[in-house]
């Protein structure tokens, strides 16, 4: 993102520089090793790009998404009470960040969804929604995130479609994260080992 790769290193988000040159720097302290970061350069007024972050942090009894916004003056935990977060996705749109989660779970899985504005100084993130139950997904199941105009952002998952068939699952992330949930699906005919 920007002039920077980001990545998780010793419980740390670390910055390395691009082109490649220099030592990598750490950004946050509290990643969950083994975990990504997905990573969105956004613009707010006349100002230059900044970088946001969000990632995996292992609090004492469950794990969480986090948001790091370059010139924020803390690290917000976007994951409610409650709830667990196994990836995070993240995506820039408009004045706005966008972030989905997904809680992984052997019986069933909820992707949630959840706005940042940006357009102060400090992110201010919106209510968390839970945009769409799936079923059962692995620990490696990961999402992602494409962001557009209007109401076409979209979530993508590997997960199953029901008890014999898998395939990609597309959510709508609409501008009313309230609105029930639309969900397309591509399966695998021949299906797939996570």
């Amino acid at each position: 993102a920007g002039v920077g790769a980001f990545f998780v290193l010793g419980g740390a988000v670390r910055r390395a520089p691009l082109p490649a040159g220099g030592a990598s720097a750490v950004v946050t302290p509290d990643a969950r090793d083994g975990g990504r970061v997905a990573a969105a350069v956004f613009r707010t007024g006349n100002e230059k790009p900044r970088v946001a972050l969000a990632f995996l942090a292992e609090l004492p009894s469950r794990l969480v998404a986090r948001l790091f916004v370059e010139g924020a003056p803390s690290v917000l935990t976007l994951t409610p009470d409650g709830s667990e977060a196994t990836t995070v996705a993240l995506a820039a749109l408009d004045q706005e960040l966008i972030a989905v989660t997904l809680e992984a779970r052997t019986g069933m899985s909820t992707v949630h969804a959840r706005r940042i504005s940006l357009t102060g100084g400090t992110p201010l993130p919106a209510e968390d929604a839970v945009i769409w139950v799936g079923g059962s997904a692995q620990a490696v199941t990961e999402v992602a995130l494409v962001a557009g105009p209007g109401d076409d952002s979209w979530a993508f998952t590997a997960i199953e479609h029901d008890a014999t068939r898998f395939g990609l699952a597309r959510i709508r992330v609409a501008k009313d994260l309230s609105r029930a949930p639309e969900v397309f699906w591509r399966d695998y005919p021949n299906g797939a080992d996570p």
